[in-house]
């Protein structure tokens, strides 16, 4: 492995960590970039056929969807309970420390 292979390899990183920190990037739009990146690294530089990216890409995907769905369901039960009042029932129960006694 010679240092630019190792350069070319971390420039997805870089890319990804420069929109989020430098251009304050929304996630999803930096790991669409940071995957343009290495799909570009790897089909020019180190003659990945298109076909192995895509179905990396598809693998990807599909075993991030249980990651994903789980994230999902999080953000609805806390906007659900954020709606019916009861986040801000947690929120004080927990302050109060009423779960040490």
């Amino acid at each position: 492995m010679t240092v630019g292979s190792l350069l070319l390899t971390l420039l997805p990183i870089a890319v990804i960590l420069c929109m989020l920190i430098i251009y304050k990037k929304p996630a999803d739009v930096s790991g669409i970039a940071g995957w343009l990146a290495i799909s570009i690294v790897a089909g020019i530089f180190f003659q990945t056929s298109l076909e192995v990216i895509l179905r990396s890409t598809a693998a990807g995907l599909i075993k991030s969807f249980s990651v994903s769905l789980i994230v999902a369901t999080s953000l609805l039960q806390m906007a659900f309970m954020e709606k019916t009042g009861a986040l801000k029932r947690v929120i004080i129960f927990i302050k109060t420390g009423a779960f040490l006694s």
